[in-house]
């Protein structure tokens, strides 16, 4: 399917009667069908790329490289609304609350900025890292969040007070993604240019474990029960390892480029995989 993949997510309630939304990258947002896999719809806006996106229930939320974040229409991509110089720089990620209140944007610069969906008014400002925030996730109780970014953190922020209640960092290159376990509200991932996967506790300054890389991992998603996650990123490769033990279980080769983002489906018997090489790649994952 042609798009420079940047983002992904599925939409729907269950793996095969879902449908998945991607992020070019390249001047355009598509959305696709799981039945046919073909694309129902696409948008594009004339000299801009689409840096990321997000799905609620009826919409589509899309962060662009000229620091605006618009919305279109879930069953057609028809423009909805817009919120103007959100950042003055590109939109690197987006993450949208459980309720669908909010969304919470980040730049380049480092800014991480919360927006009310029906107002669009922003109500949080956060001056949060040095350098360009890679990836950003919001808690269950839609108060945190946890972000990560190039200059080798990943914070734990409440957009409520704004204001950094954790600051964990790694000690050589920059954090390309974060996830937190969904059954444990202390464990989280990440991956970056140090070539590995990395536990944390976010009680403890310290990781826990590591888990070295052939090549540096662009992305990592963890399945919605919590027992398995996925990582994708330099050597194209998506591979597919156990939480608990840390063990890689299997590999997929079929991308020609960066493996640029991940995500599973909603009942965790797929995976998506969008890449540099303008492909986007369903797996199916067949469990013991």
């Amino acid at each position: 399917m042609g798009s420079s993949g940047i983002n992904a997510e599925y939409m729907g309630s269950s793996g095969i009667n879902a449908e998945y939304m991607g992020s070019s990258g390249i001047n355009a947002e598509y959305m696709g069908s799981m039945k046919d896999y073909n694309v129902a719809a696409e948008t594009r806006v004339k000299g801009q790329q689409a840096t990321a996106v997000r799905c609620s229930d009826d919409c589509i939320i899309a962060g662009w490289s000229d620091g605006t974040i618009r919305s279109f229409d879930s069953e057609n991509c028809e423009p909805l609304w817009k919120i103007h110089d959100a950042h003055r720089e590109a939109v690197s990620c987006l993450a949208m609350s459980s309720n669908q209140k909010y969304i919470v944007s980040a730049g380049a610069s480092g800014a991480v900025r919360v927006w009310e969906v029906r107002t669009r008014e922003m109500i949080s400002h956060l001056k949060a890292h040095m350098q360009r925030v890679n990836s950003v996730t919001i808690l269950a109780d839609n108060r945190h969040a946890l972000s990560c970014s190039r200059d080798r953190s990943f914070l734990c922020l409440d957009l409520n007070e704004e204001k950094t209640i954790s600051d964990h960092r790694q000690p050589m290159g920059g954090i390309n993604d974060v996830q937190l376990h969904p059954g444990d509200e202390n464990l989280v991932l990440t991956v970056g240019q140090e070539r590995s996967v990395t536990y944390w506790d976010l009680r403890q300054p310290e990781y826990t474990k590591k888990i070295p890389l052939e090549a540096e991992a662009a992305c990592l998603s963890i399945s919605h029960d919590g027992k398995l996650f996925a990582t994708g990123g330099l050597d194209n490769v998506v591979r597919l390892w156990d939480v608990a033990s840390g063990q890689q279980i299997s590999t997929g080769e079929a991308h020609s480029g960066k493996v640029n983002a991940l995500t599973w489906s909603p009942d965790d018997r797929q995976i998506c995989s969008v890449g540099q090489d303008f492909a986007t790649c369903i797996w199916n994952v067949y469990r013991p």
